[in-house]
């Protein structure tokens, strides 16, 4: 289960797959999620927009972006099209592990502040998934909520995992 601000749980995980970010790569807690019942998430931080006035609503079912409301979403369905069949592919969750970010607006900075979350959209192939697409997308969620197998690792943006 992944939540974040406007957003209601998202189930993408059943159970985590291996690829986890190397350490050395940067402060996140990286996986690429197996293709699970998914609901919404509600985005704060885009990339190729960065911090967004109010947070975007994205459904996603079966893995997959279906809908977006406002015209950012609408952008962002636009840009993950463009990418081909698997542009909409939930691609990557990431935990955000370091205190010493903040949020920028830069997705690269944003997805590494203790408390969020992040997911993308697109090809995961370089992150060890299948899904191979002309787009990579993140998008992160404030005072998010992630659960695995059972186990809360975030709670509304409290990391409760050393």
């Amino acid at each position: 289960m992944v939540g974040g601000t406007a957003g209601a749980p998202v189930q993408v995980l059943a159970a985590l797959g291996s690829q986890r970010q190397q350490p050395e790569a940067g402060p996140t807690i990286q996986v690429t999620p197996p293709d699970t019942p998914s609901r919404g998430a509600g985005l704060s931080s885009l990339a190729g927009y960065g911090l967004l006035p109010s947070p975007v609503r994205i459904t996603v079912k079966a893995g997959r972006a279906v809908d977006a409301d406002t015209d950012v979403g609408r952008w962002l369905l636009e840009t993950l099209d463009s990418g081909g069949d698997h542009g909409r592919s939930l691609a990557e969750l990431g935990i955000g592990t370091n205190p010493a970010a903040t949020l920028t607006g830069n997705v690269l900075e944003d997805e590494k502040v203790i408390g969020t979350a992040h997911i993308a959209f697109g090809t995961s192939a370089g992150l060890g998934g299948v899904n191979v697409a002309g787009v990579h997308i993140d998008g992160v969620l404030l005072r998010a909520t992630v659960e695995v197998d059972g186990e809360r690792l975030l709670d509304h943006g409290d990391l409760l995992v050393a």
